[in-house]
């Protein structure tokens, strides 16, 4: 089998202790499954709607935050407010309205119709396809470990990005000592919907055979 990470044959795959169902790469050292059970996404996964009005009274200033943090993050790394971005894989679009609200030129895309079909319902600029534009910043916020193919997903958003655009991804650490300890009960583990784990080595890999260089 091929590393979808970074495209080395992985001449004997040996299954991972702490990650079961997938195996590493030996020359990335990302881990990539081996199991082709298909990942049917619920409506549920992108509405994030529930009953429990306490609930959402609890974690709603908490989620807030972490909004504002990613905004305060990405407004450092735009060059001007003028900046077209592109949230790739952005679900809902809830990250989409937030930067949007605070002055920022921001699309969304993501592959399901459900979570288009969603978003669009509230007015929000997210596509199935990527817009015919050229972007100075595009973000893959936790949504590259979705993916079977992360290094042909991160081929293609160059043919989307101006000359000197920055890209910006989030993932979980498939080496963290959470993941670790947890195995297949770590929070980020979330089999079917995660199909590789990265390690900071293997992101530095894919980023570095697609053509970018790594500021940070």
């Amino acid at each position: 089998m091929n590393c979808v990470i970074c495209g080395l044959f992985i001449e004997k795959p040996k299954p991972v202790r702490h990650l079961p169902r997938f195996v590493r790469c030996p020359n990335c050292t990302g881990y990539v499954t081996v199991e082709r059970e298909v990942a049917v996404y619920p409506e549920t996964y992108f509405t994030e709607e529930t009953t429990d009005t306490k609930k959402r009274g609890l974690f709603s200033p908490l989620l807030n935050f972490f909004l504002w943090l990613r905004f305060k993050k990405i407004s450092r790394l735009v060059k001007t407010k003028e900046s077209l971005i592109l949230d790739y894989g952005c679900g809902n679009g809830k990250l989409v309205s937030y930067l949007r609200k605070r002055g920022l030129l921001v699309d969304g895309y993501d592959p399901s119709s459900t979570a288009v079909a969603w978003a669009q319902k509230r007015g929000l600029s997210v596509f199935g396809v990527i817009p015919d534009k050229e972007y100075d910043m595009i973000m893959l916020w936790h949504s590259l470990e979705h993916t079977e193919t992360p290094l042909n997903d991160t081929e293609v958003i160059t043919q989307h990005m101006r000359q000197d655009g920055r890209v910006l991804i989030a993932v979980p650490n498939g080496n963290c000592l959470e993941a670790r300890l947890a195995r297949d009960l770590w929070f980020c583990y979330d089999w079917p919907f995660h199909r590789v784990h990265f390690t900071p080595k293997a992101l530095t890999t894919l980023l570095q055979k697609t053509g970018f260089r790594v500021l940070s």
